[in-house]
């Protein structure tokens, strides 16, 4: 891969931080799978994972610490304008795991893009990640070029 081709591929990078606590079957489930998909797509997908010890911790970070992730990325995509899709689901959002996308591996409420949601959020995301392409036919999707008109 040329330094232009890797620099390319690591623009349309997606990075999808997946957050909850370590015995949470959902929150395993979720990174398990979105890791399963940075692996076939390496240079698509990262998966950067915040893993709590316990659901006290997790629910500490996510709704009480002074830094209250959620409330900062409920705010942050309202101030920013940027898709706010689920906006009150960010503001219900206390179970695990959190999932969302961002522009870098640190985990910062700046960094923050997009807000997924929980697990069957993220797996929706995945299957859609992982949708190929519909097949063309001189530039008409198979199924435009078979109808009759």
């Amino acid at each position: 891969m040329t330094n232009a081709s890797a620099a390319a591929a690591a623009a349309t990078k997606s990075i999808i931080h997946v957050a909850g606590y370590q015995s949470c079957g959902f929150y395993r489930r979720a990174a398990s799978v979105v890791a399963s998909l940075s692996l076939l797509f390496p240079h698509r997908l990262e998966l950067v994972q915040h893993e709590f010890p316990n659901r006290e911790a997790y629910r500490n970070w996510l709704l009480k610490d002074p830094t209250n992730f959620r409330k900062g990325v409920s705010a942050k995509l309202l101030n920013a304008g940027g898709n706010l899709r689920g906006y009150s689901e960010i503001d219900n959002h206390a179970s695990s795991p959190f999932c969302w996308l961002a522009c870098g591996k640190g985990g910062n409420v700046d960094e923050v893009t997009e807000y997924i949601g929980g697990c069957d959020a993220t797996l929706d995301w995945c299957r859609n990640f992982a949708r190929p392409a519909a097949p063309t036919t001189n530039g008409a999707k198979e199924e435009e070029a078979r109808m009759v008109p």
